[in-house]
């Protein structure tokens, strides 16, 4: 210590008959190393955890739109960065991928709206404007917007209970004292935008969902206000659960993919991590 503080020219100690005790400038050196062994430690364990990394599968849940917004770029990531590590995707509704991430078949979970088993610990990411998908000889589809109340009147081809996408619809509804009018119920984006175009009804997606719509020549997309209908995006994983040097490096993509993704909206996703 005294060789330290001869080549700098300055005191880290008070010496008294008592002892030693840091000086000002004493304590932010010793603040500087506490953080210079934890990093240390850290980086010894990244290094021990290498060995495991070579046969590492990270198991990831994720709604469908989700995959089809950012999964492709997941995994370009993923094999670029970590090409030992194996993604196996699991796609759901967020009520299957809760009951997945507590039973331990996966390691990590995206989720449209709130998981609220608290055996979940959770990340805000992001929140993603609804539309509303509409056939396009409807006169509606002329609209420059729709009010949420409108929508809830017309006929709603939507996913089942579970569902995101209709658990936010659902408690709209609710709140607002206003009944769903469904007309049909189906699990698959696919299927809700071919069901619109045969005009079986009207579905609420995301932009980017709605692109399925776009394709068509026999749907339209309109705006939904009063209010704007906005779902929130989470990153869950098992509570008290050690995490892996392969899972954290997974999660950090995922993280970094969707930012990269939800900026590219125009406005219609705003990140909130």
């Amino acid at each position: 210590m005294r060789e330290l503080e001869t080549q700098y020219g300055t005191t880290l100690f008070s010496r008294n008959a008592r002892g030693m005790e840091p000086t000002e400038i004493g304590k932010m050196l010793l603040g500087h190393a506490e953080r210079i062994l934890t990093a240390l430690e850290q980086a010894e364990s990244d290094l021990s955890a290498g060995a495991v990394v070579a046969s590492s599968t990270v198991r990831l849940g994720m709604p469908f739109s989700l995959a089809f917004l950012a999964l492709a770029d997941i995994i370009g990531e993923l094999e670029r960065h970590w090409p030992m590590v194996c993604l196996q995707m699991i796609e759901g509704f967020s009520g299957a991928l809760a009951e997945h991430l507590i039973t331990r078949r996966i390691d990590l979970a995206v989720f449209v709206g709130e998981p609220s088993d608290p055996r979940i610990a959770k990340k805000l990411l992001a929140r993603e404007r609804m539309c509303l998908v509409v056939p396009k000889s409807w006169k509606i589809a002329a609209a420059d917007c729709v009010a949420l109340k409108a929508v809830c009147r017309l006929p709603l081809v939507l996913p089942g209970r579970g569902h995101g996408i209709r658990a936010l619809l659902d408690g709209h509804a609710s709140v607002n004292g206003w009944t769903l009018n469904i007309a049909h119920e189906l699990d698959s984006a696919y299927h809700l935008v071919t069901q619109v175009a045969h005009g079986s009804g009207v579905t609420v997606l995301t932009p980017y969902s709605a692109g399925f719509a776009r394709s068509s020549k026999d749907v339209a997309v309109v705006p939904i206000e009063e209010p704007e209908l906005w779902r929130r995006i989470f990153l869950g994983w098992p509570k008290n659960q050690n995490e892996d040097l392969p899972t954290r490096a997974v999660r950090e993509i995922v993280e970094r993919v969707l930012f990269a993704s939800f900026s590219d909206l125009n406005g219609d996703a705003e990140w909130l991590a």
